[in-house]
């Protein structure tokens, strides 16, 4: 049996279809970034020891990400050293009598990331309160996402078919893949492949109603008045707009020149 680490690492189960293509996508960008033309892929697994697995983890991290950060600590290199882990770990699995050498090194850890602010309860009733959320498209997508915990991948793949009124609850068939890609994205099954239910509670059934009433029924329930849907940066993109418009109608709000505003 081949032992050679690229034929290996490649044909690992990373790129399998048990993963979401989002994830194979991630898996390969990261390997084509900072793995190959790595010396370590030339080399039979076999012969690879804990001194050689450490030197290549070495070089992974001194190298750059895209904006010039170390790579050493970061989520990037988190994942590019454990997808590599993980190929070592299923050819163990086929042959168990073979010393893996990554079993004797710690697994990488990432340094403390960028805080997140978190809503707490009153902030989410605020963001409902009457005149919060004008518009019906973006309210309904608030509250598809708060009040009925549904991913932005589900939420655009919910069609009109999938919504029980009568018990009532939504039958969770589909989501987007690749969804933050407008020539790439395709719908598919749920995450894990795992079809569901979740609750269709009163105030979700308010806002479709609205958006409907607003909008159309069309074949996705969270669609444009035309029944296509938002693109993966539509949230980005209305706050955007939305600052050019405040800075446009009030003198005190508009930004000194130059403008850096996208």
């Amino acid at each position: 049996m081949r032992g050679e680490l690229s034929y290996i690492i490649i044909g690992s189960k990373c790129f399998c279809p048990a993963y979401s293509p989002d994830t194979i996508d991630m898996y390969r960008v990261y390997f084509n970034r900072y793995i190959a033309g790595d010396p370590f892929l030339d080399m039979d697994i076999n012969v690879v020891d804990v001194p050689t697995a450490r030197a290549f983890v070495a070089r992974i991290g001194i190298k750059r990400t895209k904006d010039g950060r170390e790579l050493a600590g970061t989520r990037a290199f988190e994942i590019t050293v454990n997808f590599v882990r993980m190929a070592f770990a299923e050819y163990w699995e086929d042959h168990q009598g073979w010393a893996n050498p990554f079993d004797r090194i710690k697994p990488p850890k990432r340094m403390a990331g960028r805080h997140r602010d978190v809503l707490q309860e009153d902030e989410i009733l605020r963001l409902f309160m009457p005149g919060a959320i004008t518009d019906p498209l973006e309210r309904a997508v608030a509250v598809a996402m708060f009040w009925a915990g549904l991913r932005r991948s589900e939420i655009f793949a919910l069609k009109t078919a999938d919504l029980d009124w009568r018990t009532p609850k939504l039958n969770i068939n589909h989501a987007w893949k690749r969804f933050g890609s407008k020539d790439k994205r395709e719908i598919g099954d749920p995450k894990w492949h795992k079809r569901r239910e979740a609750p269709f509670p009163e105030e979700l059934q308010s806002a479709i109603k609205a958006l409907q009433e607003a909008h159309g029924i069309h074949k996705f329930v969270f669609c444009w008045k035309d029944g296509s849907i938002p693109h993966g940066k539509w949230v980005l993109d209305e706050e955007s707009r939305d600052r050019r418009r405040r800075a446009k109608d009030s003198p005190a709000l508009r930004p000194a020149q130059p403008c850096f505003l996208p």
